[in-house]
């Protein structure tokens, strides 16, 4: 074999090339590789030595017999034997390509006839240099083979054993975006619907392959457009359906998958969209979906999406524009260079201003807003923030000494309050602060009438004062008082909510009160509630079933039934009434008889928010929701009642323009019912309900305002079915448990009531007024004897919620913490400390049935930097409180502002640490502060439905203007956090796939005060247990248990701390024993 390779070198370098001689040589060689019936070490280092001697001859031979003797010689070396291939280098295997390539594109040019055999073995060979020749699309292309590929599929003579490696490597070609353009300019995707539709179900492998390929081509948008132009997407349609139609073993799945995601990208480019509505695709697709059997299930989402794509898209069925249909008159501010409201130019809302041009005004609201707005740009001075640190004066050992000349330099004039700053209400008589307590063991006695609209007076009842107690017992059942004591208790509830109620000043007008809010104590379900178990099959039924109402329209009655636009039209010039009540119970006794053929809905109460329903069939309900106040965005909270109901019937309700692109609706989330009568007969109040949930994008879309630059957006569904129990109820359904101002108005009288009685140093004053005129309110708790711990020792904690007006579940944490303060259980707590609450941070945001936005339009969790005192005056004023404390030498030892969150599970603490911020100088500056995580590892430890691994720590730069970071940067609270609840539950601890009711969320609060106890012995503990977690939350792996850190790893970070601090207590015992 040597000496044939010496000949053939000589032969390559002769003057005169003997084509006769190298005929023989290669042919010999060809011979002697074939013949050999196992390749020795020594055949093969020969070959592979001599590979480059080979590729020459090939290059440089005209003649085919030449041609086709390498060819033999390679693919026998290369494919028959690979061992010989394995001997040769990587280099000259890429030489190889080239060569090949070269010789393909000469072979098709040049000669005639084409021998079909010869390219077909040479595109074998080439499918075995890609997996070695990385940049073989590359060299395909340069070497113009890609088109010489699309003349050889062309030609008539073309058969199967040719076709088949042919495009095995248009596959490997395709793999280039820029091969793909060439490739659909030269024709591929045309030539291969060709060769689909010719060769028909026979060859399934070579049908696969193909349809890949065309898929890979489709990809380009060129392509898509020629594709188009050739009538390509109704031929596969017709070729899915015909397939459809045959399979009936449903063995062909991956080439019907592959047709459906090309029709899916041509329903995402628009004029294959519009291709495909021609050829009808939502009629005839949508009965194959219908006949589809549980074998193909994998082929619905595809199909879904196709579908979803080609439905008309539809505007909501509003009567005007998707802005909220109340509009709110900002005040107009003299500009003033001092005024912070100027400093950045971004605080005012310009778009909102736009947007509220010739929208509905509202004349009820009768707060002067001027008034505010002059009384919050008063002066601060030391004596006006000193009014809400009550505890100076009320302990003469505590002195907070601090320049105030510096505490607000960039605003002239801002008063806290806007009216005397220790101003607290204490109309709520001891009997009303009872009514919770009284009623705890019955759960609510029935609302009646809701006795007067005017506060009672009246005389405490120090024998019937409830005892909280700790996680054990602070919450426990009280013995059940007697039915007279409950009625009294609760007549002096209604009648101090409905004062509260008639106080609350809203933009739109209320035509009642929520029934819910009546009910002082309602009982949560004895068993805790699982997450619902959805299924894709639920999600598939749902979206074929809204398709139906385009496929048979006929079948759909879409009556519109309740509509706020309406109601707001009639009620313009109307004054709202102070006098509400609630006629829910009446109702429910059948005093009021039927007044329709459908259910009857409501939202005119405090948090409401549904701005229509229109039936569309006869237990199918479309429901849409109101945006924010002066915006047209923030559409995801939703509470509203129904009535006239029928028993065991299932209502469909679909939420049709939600906004957020995922829910945790798809991940066993249910929304809240509260029944009327089931609260009034057996006590339970609101509960999880609904089945069949999903959460999918819809056909109705939604429309940026004009000029914003925003590409117009398609609206996601919330679909639930509601079977109600009694007939002729009167139910309430919400997005999660709700939690009104009045609510809190209420609750505040009645802490206050319970801390008079139980000594515990509770001040409740008037931090500022809303826009709206509505009162903000911080409370002071602390201990009031001093004989343990000096309140001048004391450190400060401030604790804010409610900023986002949807997130109902900050406020059920923020009771569960202020319930658990008042308590006698944390009388060490309030040694400890001194406690500065700001429960609600936007008011009028929750007042309105907002989400997230205030009466602006703006988020005021963006607004921490530079608040301005007239537009945001409770995030101005809440951050005043914190500098006053920062600039008298007693900084708050811990920041935390309670939030929700809707995309995850588990409850979990957003923190600062400088090492993951944006900015590179906090990273040196803040490197070795581990501070921060002390109280996330010990809320791991002790609260059930805490999970460390959920805990993020990065600064982001869009996230610099929120509270967490504001409090973290500018007034240096290295515990600065924010409490994130999950609307849905949890998918580990002790609550692993259960809901997260109110229990919990109180639980949540209470558990934040018990590790503040034990918060400066966890500060003394070793930096090795606190670098033990950053780094296993630093592990790219430790957001799931799945993929990395277990539960158990974080639980042993959490139970050193606790086994240190119990170590440390025993240690303070024995000392002061001794």
């Amino acid at each position: 074999m040597e000496e044939l390779f010496r000949s053939l070198i000589r032969l390559n370098t002769a003057v005169q090339r003997d084509t006769e001689q190298l005929t023989e040589v290669t042919y010999l060689l060809t011979q002697t590789l074939a013949s050999t019936d196992k390749s020795t070490v020594d055949i093969a280092s020969v070959y592979a030595r001599n590979l480059d001697v080979l590729l020459f001859t090939l290059e440089s031979a005209r003649e085919l017999v030449i041609v086709k003797n390498v060819v033999t010689i390679l693919h026998h070396m290369l494919c028959v034997k690979p061992r010989i291939g394995g001997a040769v280098s990587k280099v000259s295997l890429r030489s190889a390509s080239r060569c090949l390539l070269k010789v393909l594109v000469y072979l098709v040019n040049e000669l005639e006839p084409i021998k079909i055999e010869l390219l077909s073995t040479m595109y074998v060979i080439i499918t075995k240099l890609s997996v070695v020749d990385k940049k073989l699309p590359v060299k395909a292309r340069l070497q113009g083979a890609l088109p010489v590929t699309v003349k050889v599929m062309l030609l008539p003579s073309v058969n199967v054993k040719l076709l088949l490696p042919l495009v095995k490597v248009l596959r490997i070609f395709a793999a280039s975006s820029v091969n793909v353009a060439e490739l659909g300019r030269s024709g591929a995707v045309v030539a291969l619907v060709q060769l689909i539709q010719g060769m028909g179900r026979k060859h399934p492998t070579l049908q696969q392959i193909s349809l890949e390929v065309l898929m890979m081509l489709l990809k380009s948008k060129k392509n898509l457009r020629r594709a188009v132009a050739a009538g390509i997407p109704k031929a596969l349609l017709d070729f899915f359906l015909d397939w459809q139609g045959q399979d009936s073993r449903s063995k062909h799945i991956k080439e019907q998958n592959c047709l459906l995601t090309m029709l899916k990208q041509f329903s995402v480019n628009k004029p294959g969209r519009r291709a495909l509505v021609e050829a009808g695709v939502v009629p005839r697709l949508y009965a194959a979906c219908q006949r589809m059997s549980a074998a193909r299930a994998e082929l619905m989402p595809t199909a879904s999406v196709v579908l979803r794509k080609c439905l008309p898209c539809n505007r909501l069925p509003l009567h005007g524009t998707e802005t909220s249909i109340y509009t709110f008159s900002l005040p107009v501010i003299e500009h003033d260079p001092d005024c912070c409201c100027y400093a950045t130019g971004e605080d005012v809302d310009e778009e909102s201003s736009k947007q509220s041009q010739g929208l509905l005004a509202q004349p009820d609201l009768t707060v002067d807003v001027a008034q505010t707005c002059r009384l919050s740009c008063d002066m601060l001075d030391s004596s006006s923030t000193e009014e809400f640190f009550p505890e100076l004066h009320d302990f003469p050992s505590v002195t907070l000494v601090t320049d105030i000349s510096g505490l607000c330099g960039q605003v002239k004039g801002a008063s806290l309050n806007g009216s005397s700053g220790a101003h607290s209400e204490s109309a709520f008589v001891a009997n009303a602060a009872e009514a919770t307590a009284g009623c705890d063991a019955t759960g609510a006695a029935t609302a009646g009438s809701c006795g007067s609209n005017n506060v009672q007076d009246g005389k405490e009842d120090q024998g019937s004062s409830a005892e909280p107690g700790s996680t054990e017992g602070w919450c426990r059942e009280l013995p059940a008082p007697s039915a007279d004591y409950c009625d009294e208790a609760l007549r002096s509830y209604h009648s101090a909510y409905l004062a509260c109620a008639s106080r609350t000043a809203s933009v739109g007008r209320w035509n009642t009160v929520p029934y819910p809010d009546l009910c002082p104590v309602w009982t949560a379900p004895i068993q805790y509630e699982h997450l619902s178990q959805n299924t894709d099959d639920v999600k598939r039924r749902k979206l074929l079933e809204d398709i139906s109402r385009t496929v048979h329209p006929a079948s759909v009655m879409d009556k519109l039934v309740y509509s706020l636009d309406d109601v707001a039209e009639h009620t313009a010039s109307a004054r709202r009434s102070n006098s509400l009540t609630n006629t829910d119970e009446f109702q429910t006794d059948g005093e009021y008889p039927p007044s329709a053929d459908h259910l009857l809905f409501n939202s005119q109460f405090e948090s409401g928010n549904l701005r229509m329903a229109i039936q569309v069939r006869p237990y199918e309900y479309d429901l849409v929701l109101g945006s924010d106040i002066n915006s047209n965005r923030h559409l995801q909270w939703f509470y509203f009642s129904v009535s006239q109901m029928e028993a065991a019937a299932p209502y469909r309700f679909n939420i049709v323009n939600c906004e957020k692109s995922n829910s945790q609706f798809n991940f066993g989330m249910q929304p809240v019912l509260f029944s009327v009568r089931e609260a009034a007969l057996s006590r339970v109040g609101w509960v999880r309900a609904g089945t069949d949930i999903c959460y999918y994008k819809n056909h109705f879309t939604h429309m940026p305002t004009s000029g914003s630059g925003c590409q117009t957006k398609l609206h996601y569904t919330a679909t639930f079915t509601l079977t109600f129990p009694h007939p002729g109820d009167v139910c309430y359904v919400a997005y999660h448990y709700p939690y009104t101002y009045s609510l809190l108005q209420t609750h505040l009288q009645q802490w206050e009531a319970v801390a008079s009685r139980a000594d515990v140093y509770f001040r409740r004053q008037v931090l500022c007024r809303t826009l709206a005129g509505n009162d903000t309110h911080v409370v002071t708790i602390t201990e009031s004897s001093q004989e343990i711990c000096p309140a001048d020792s004391r450190k400060y904690v401030m604790l804010s919620g409610r900023v986002h007006p949807g997130e109902s579940n900050a406020s059920w944490m923020m009771k569960g913490t202020i319930d658990y303060l008042l308590s006698p259980q944390a009388a060490p707590i309030r040694q400890m400390y001194i406690f500065k609450i700001v429960p609600m941070l936007n008011p009028d945001g929750v007042i309105n049935g907002n989400h997230r936005c205030s009466l602006t339009g703006e988020d005021l969790n963006r607004k921490w930097s530079n608040p301005c005192p007239v537009l945001h005056p409770t995030v101005y004023h809440t951050k005043q409180l914190a500098r006053f404390m920062v600039a008298s030498g007693k900084p708050p030892l811990v920041f935390c502002d309670y939030h929700g969150h809707s995309r995850k599970k588990n409850v979990f603490l957003f923190g600062c640490s400088g090492r993951d911020s944006w900015r590179d100088e906090d990273a040196i500056n803040c490197a070795d502060d581990k501070s921060y995580l002390s109280l996330p590892v010990l809320l791991h430890q002790r609260a059930p439905s805490f999970n460390l691994g959920d805990c993020s720590f990065s600064i982001e730069d869009n996230k610099e203007t929120t509270a967490r970071v504001v409090m973290w940067r500018e007034m240096g609270i290295s515990r600065s956090y924010t409490m994130e609840s999950t609307y849905c539950g949890c998918d580990q601890g002790l609550y692993q796939g259960y809901h997260v009711g109110v229990r919990e969320l109180e639980e949540m609060g209470a558990k934040l005060c018990e590790v503040l106890e034990q918060l400066p012995h966890a500060l003394g503990t070793n930096d090795h247990l606190l670098s033990k977690t950053l780094n296993i939350l630093d592990s790219e792996d430790t957001l799931s248990e799945e993929d990395g850190a277990s539960g158990d790893e974080l639980s042993s970070v959490g139970s050193d701390v606790t086994e240190r601090t119990a170590d440390m207590d025993r240690q303070e015992a024995s000392t002061s024993t001794q």
